[in-house]
């Protein structure tokens, strides 16, 4: 990341969208909307802004998963063990197979129900269709794991980057 951008870059919250399965499985994805602001277009910056966004912050086992106590925290993982390179470009067919194999085999629904469908096609697959460059938080151990992380089951994370509108969504599914 360039120092330039570093200081005039920013990562703006738009909108928050829960999606509860309510199925029995515990099972949801929760998708946040970002704007990139006087962004150069580098990948690596704006994986550093969301990182370091408030609205990253939170473990998703609490009410309010973004409070002050969970500043440290995103997900089941510790926050000083993430960088940007703790993700994985990869391309949209295999982010596609992740979420669809996901929701049918996590959350227990074959066929996945058509309210939910259309739901997850609205707030998820037009996105993830949508982005320019998809990455996906790779597996970081048990090493980065806080002490109750382990209370979010099957956790995934992808992070969508449209260049043409300089947008950013943050799509999360675990089972808690």
């Amino acid at each position: 990341m360039l120092w330039r951008d570093a200081m005039t870059a920013s990562l703006d919250f738009i909108a928050h969208e829960f999606i509860n399965f309510r199925n029995g499985s515990y099972a949801w994805i929760d998708v946040k909307r970002f704007q990139l602001a006087r962004w150069s277009g580098d990948e690596v910056a704006a994986l550093d802004l969301l990182l370091r966004h408030e609205r990253y912050r939170g473990d998703y086992a609490s009410g309010d998963s973004v409070s002050i106590d969970n500043r440290r925290l995103h997900g089941p993982f510790l926050l000083s063990r993430m960088t940007a390179s703790s993700f994985d470009l990869v391309d949209e067919a295999v982010a596609d197979q992740l979420i669809r194999t996901w929701v049918k085999e996590i959350g227990f629904l074959d066929p996945v129900p058509e309210e939910l469908a259309s739901c997850l096609e609205t707030h998820v697959y037009d996105s993830l269709r949508g982005a320019t460059h998809r990455y996906k938080l790779r597996e970081l151990g048990r090493e980065a794991m806080h002490d109750y992380g382990w209370v979010l089951w099957h956790f995934w994370e992808l992070v969508l980057l449209d260049r043409s509108d300089a947008s950013l969504t943050l799509v999360v599914g675990a089972v808690d």
